[in-house]
């Protein structure tokens, strides 16, 4: 990657505000105004309309409407790329931004799942699942486990553009949002369980 576009993405996801309005923009694949933003955050309007600024300088986003609402303009933006299309990107980023994209993005994650049990909508459907387990590995062990994660993502995605170019209005066709999250990561166990065997 070229030194300049990897200090301008260390720029824009360096901010977990910025990484929150991506999130937004791509979980689902959706248009987003700064205002729709913060009526669902409780975000400042003006804070916020400068980070989508930030966004479409960097080429992150790009404006694709504008609205006349009570005398003033309400601007309309979509994701220039989906969130896969940064992975490259994400590696070359130093630890600590690695660190803070995982938590801004483990705290949509997190919301998202609230949200659903909050509303009744996780349990509403039999096929809704849930599996979560810490399990010991070692470098084999934890190779297979990344590589099963790629492939279910990768069949994942492919699910998303098959809907996509099947139903291209999901409003109109009685569709709904579903949710995933896939995360393994290396798990100390808790300070009081160190010692257990």
């Amino acid at each position: 990657m070229e030194t300049t576009h990897a200090a301008e993405m260390l720029k824009v996801l360096g901010h977990p505000i910025r990484v929150r309005i991506l999130s937004r923009m791509n979980a689902p694949r959706r248009r987003l105004s700064p205002r729709g933003f913060c009526d669902e955050t409780g975000m400042d309007l003006s804070t916020v309309s400068y980070h989508f600024r930030a966004l479409a300088q960097a080429g992150m986003i790009t404006e694709v409407d504008q609205i006349p609402v009570r005398g003033s303009m309400k601007h309309i933006y979509v994701a220039n790329d989906h969130t896969e299309a940064w992975v490259k990107e994400y590696e070359s980023l130093p630890e600590q931004v690695k660190r803070a994209f995982a938590a801004t993005a483990l705290r949509e994650a997190v919301e998202a799942v609230g949200r659903s049990v909050d509303s009744g909508d996780f349990t509403s459907r039999p096929e809704s699942h849930l599996s979560w387990d810490s399990i010991w590995v070692d470098d084999e062990a934890w190779g297979k486990l990344g590589a099963l994660f790629d492939r279910t993502l990768e069949e994942a995605q492919a699910i998303r553009d098959e809907f996509t170019e099947r139903v291209p209005n999901p409003d109109e066709e009685g569709a709904w949002v579903a949710s995933y999250l896939l995360s393994s990561f290396p798990s100390p166990l808790p300070p009081e369980e160190e010692d257990r065997i």
